[in-house]
């Protein structure tokens, strides 16, 4: 019996130990499911705050990109300047000479030689030129110098000039004053 005793002795002895050992680890696996846990919610808070960083700095980089764009609205290189010039375009068709550069990713020398805006500087050149030619003729009234004979003629039929240059021009035409 002492040899059963000393088996169940060891049985119990080894099983103890694995036991202890299972102990062991499974605090060791807590302590690890811990750690890791702690490390997660770490990354996880560093990932957010990434998030916030990307999104602050998106926000940033659209509202330079934004700045940029307008500044680049206002702003020509010294050569798209030149063309402008050179071509004599109008204030007026400035900005829609830039948009369609703008609209067609091409340089501002390359717009003015399409067709298109050449047609359009045309036409708005000869609406201008139309307004301006309208509003100065309604502006003057054409008041043709009458010769003194030709006063003289309509003095004698009734007709006597509106303006006191041409009445005395009458009076000194019939008294023979030059």
């Amino acid at each position: 019996m002492s040899n059963i005793n000393t088996e169940e002795e060891n049985f119990e002895q080894t099983n103890n130990e694995e036991l202890e050992s299972t102990d062991e680890v499974v605090e060791e696996s807590s302590e690890d499911e811990i750690n890791y846990k702690e490390e997660l919610e770490k990354a996880k808070a560093e990932a957010a705050k990434y998030r916030r960083l990307l999104k602050k700095s998106s926000k940033e980089d659209s509202k330079t990109e934004k700045k940029k764009s307008d500044n680049n609205e206002s702003s020509l290189n010294h050569l798209d300047t030149i063309a402008l010039v050179k071509a004599d375009v109008n204030t007026d068709d400035i900005k829609e000479v830039i948009d369609y550069a703008k609209y067609k990713g091409i340089s501002i020398q390359e717009a003015l030689e399409s067709n298109i805006i050449k047609s359009m500087l045309n036409d708005n050149a000869e609406k201008r030129q139309s307004a301006e030619i309208a509003h100065s003729g309604s502006a003057k009234k054409s008041s043709s110098k009458l010769s003194d004979e030709v006063l003289i003629e309509k003095a004698n039929s009734g007709e006597l000039p509106e303006s006191s240059a041409d009445l005395t021009r009458l009076i000194n035409a019939r008294k023979g004053i030059k």
